[in-house]
């Protein structure tokens, strides 16, 4: 057990512990994780004890931290025992310009907001809400104040690199972030809602990290999430599907061309081309619609009449890997799982089933299971098992499943549905093994990195790049690529860091799409930069072949080369760079042309003048290269590489 003492220092005012909305008594340690007499990398641990409380279940559980950048700069000040004067001017308060925050789970929106905004809300139907709010975070972001789930990241103004990330590395119970710009407080909501807790109870996964530019950013997460992330590769190696020269994993999957009307047919027709598209081992995923129906995971032999062990072991003799998705906590009412154990259906308050959400192409309303029953808990990890065992297949998406974070009635009651949603994973994890690498979708992104191997991290893309009626509605859950890149952007600082991300597919196909070539050409690139998989569910007849050699030209130019990202100024225009800052470029998601004047980089983006611009271009002879302007101009959906300074 950790050995906690009072400690006295300035910060220890700023900090107040409330439990069921009353105040209580605590003590505080800070631990260093990093050497303090060095200014980078700094780390530290906030540990707190609950003091002089009887046994309590719990409604509610939070910090609240007055003054959150000042109560750190003091907490680093006191851990180097260095006078606040005498503290090198990089460990200065920080002085924030933008924050960014994620939603809970794969679907959620992830956003970099300036100060000056206000978060949006949505207002959706509550089955549409199920999408991307969880029972553990509000519904409503009041304004003045910003919400993130998992970690929250405060950037000063350029040119200014100086960041703090404030991350939870409990994987367990959910934690809220919530930062009030008008008391500028920080509180934070640690998920323990229907647990019971004790006195002593000792709260030790909060971490603030202290950052100078976006390489400590990601050395500080590589630091805090290693053990986890180097496990997860070499599971990535050990079925050889992750490809050492560019670090990337390659593959084909059915969804985002046949959707639920994937057959055989059009398996094998892929399968035979995909070894000559990629020229690498891959993963080939048959996605929804080989089930008979949601919930119900027996094979549906009128599309797929080859039995599934024989079609996996075919796609092993591509040199593919094979991999199957499955929703394994979603079940519809055709099922017959639905009628044959309706005590296992997790229930609300009046005994109606819980509904998760909507899925017009399932048919309509989808439900889930009460995770607190051990029977459940062995029946759905056993259905998993049997694509591994019997079916062959090693590379297994899992997805909708916040579905196990949705609170109802337990039958075992005594606590929440996080608990009980970790007891599964780790039942699951323990099951399979190692025998099969896990991908999670549509998961809690803070409870998800001990689990799986890659992880989904935003929404669904689309063939198109907006999905106008949902968009019209507020849906920042909707499938569109344009909601896919912005959660792509916002999460790129978790890619390689903390999971080995899956942006979504990427598009080459010529004809059954409705965006153009520079849309196209942004996915592909973006998912690349930000992203550990790419995947494809284009008909691989279908290939427009010169932008298939344009995007490979581009991939090979960026091979290896670490980016970060971040927003400009105006809404949906990124501006990244690689950490040797030798390369840069704009990201343009929005609907207007933007250009830059070399007078302009000074005044927004450096620190310096700018006295030469160079553009990268592709054509098919001089393939990628330089070309001298004097401005720089991005069009609508665009991305654009370019050098200063150069030569």
């Amino acid at each position: 057990m950790v050995n906690f003492k009072e400690i006295n220092f300035e910060g220890k005012d700023m900090l107040t512990v409330y439990l069921n909305g009353r105040e209580v008594l605590s003590t505080i340690r800070i631990e260093n994780l990093k050497n303090p007499d060095d200014d980078k990398n700094l780390i530290f641990n906030l540990g707190i004890s609950i003091v002089n409380i009887k046994k309590t279940d719990v409604k509610s559980l939070y910090i609240k931290i007055k003054d959150p950048f000042h109560f750190i700069f003091e907490s680093i000040n006191f851990m180097s025992n260095i006078k606040s004067e005498d503290l090198p001017s990089s460990l200065s308060i920080l002085k924030p310009f933008s924050v960014l925050t994620s939603g809970c789970q794969s679907w959620s929106k992830g956003f970099e907001y300036l100060l000056t905004e206000n978060q949006t809300n949505i207002r959706l139907r509550k089955d549409l809400l199920r999408f991307i709010k969880s029972d553990y975070e509000p519904k409503i972001v009041k304004k003045g104040k910003f919400v993130s789930s998992f970690f929250m990241h405060f950037i000063e103004r350029f040119p200014s690199e100086k960041a703090i990330t404030v991350i939870s590395t409990n994987h367990i119970y959910p934690t809220t972030f919530i930062y009030d710009k008008k008391e500028n407080s920080l509180y934070i909501d640690l998920g323990l809602r229907k647990e019971q807790i004790d006195d002593g109870f000792i709260i030790n996964w909060i971490y603030f990290c202290f950052e100078n530019s976006s390489s400590e950013l990601q050395e500080n997460l590589k630091f805090l999430f290693s053990d986890h992330l180097k496990r997860n590769l070499s599971m990535l190696e050990k079925f050889e599907i992750f490809d050492k020269s560019t670090e990337h994993i390659y593959g084909w999957e059915s969804w985002y061309n046949y959707y639920t009307n994937v057959n055989e047919k059009v398996v094998i027709e892929n399968l035979e081309k995909l070894s000559s598209f990629f020229n690498k081992k891959t993963v080939f995923q048959i996605d929804d619609g080989w089930e008979k129906v949601v919930g119900q995971w027996e094979q549906d032999i009128e599309k797929f009449p080859t039995p599934l062990e024989k079609l996996s072991d075919t796609i092993s003799k591509s040199l593919s890997v094979p991999g199957i998705w499955i929703a394994p906590l979603a079940l519809l009412k055709d099922s017959k799982i639905y009628h044959e154990k309706k005590e296992w259906i997790l229930r609300n308050y009046y005994g109606k089933p819980v509904v998760c959400g909507n899925v017009p192409l399932w048919g309509g309303d989808f439900y889930t299971f009460d995770l607190s029953i051990q029977d459940v808990r062995d029946f759905i990890v056993e259905q998993i098992d049997l694509l591994i065992e019997k079916y062959r297949f090693s590379y297994i998406k899992l997805d909708f499943l916040y579905c196990g974070l949705l609170d109802g009635i337990f039958k075992n009651a005594g606590h929440g549905s996080a608990y009980y949603y970790n007891l599964f994973m780790e039942e699951l994890v323990k099951k399979v093994n190692d025998r099969a690498i896990l991908l999670g979708c549509g998961a809690f992104l803070q409870l998800s990195f001990p689990y799986f191997q890659v992880m989904r991290i935003g929404a669904d893309t689309k063939e198109k790049w907006e999905y106008s009626l949902a968009k019209i509605a507020g849906y920042e859950g909707r499938p569109s690529a344009y909601m896919s890149l912005t959660d792509t952007i916002a999460r790129s600082i978790l890619n390689k860091t903390v999971f080995f991300s899956d942006p979504d597919v990427c598009f080459f196909r010529k004809s059954k799409t409705k965006l153009n070539d520079d849309e196209k050409f942004l996915i592909n690139i973006v998912n690349y930069i930000a992203g550990s998989q790419i995947m494809i569910s284009d008909d691989l007849d279908d290939i427009d072949m010169n932008l298939k050699e344009k995007v490979f030209a581009f991939y090979e130019f960026l091979n290896l080369k670490n980016f970060y990202i971040r927003r400009c100024f105006k809404k949906d225009l990124y501006f990244l760079y690689d950490d040797k800052k030798q390369i840069f470029g704009f990201i343009n998601l929005s609907n207007r042309k933007y250009t830059f004047k070399k007078a302009d980089f000074k005044l927004i983006f450096f620190d310096h003048e700018i006295s030469k611009l160079f553009v990268y271009h592709y054509d098919f002879e001089k393939k990628i290269y330089q070309s001298e302007v004097e401005n720089i101009c991005i069009k609508p959906h665009q991305i654009i590489f370019w050098q200063k300074d150069f030569g």
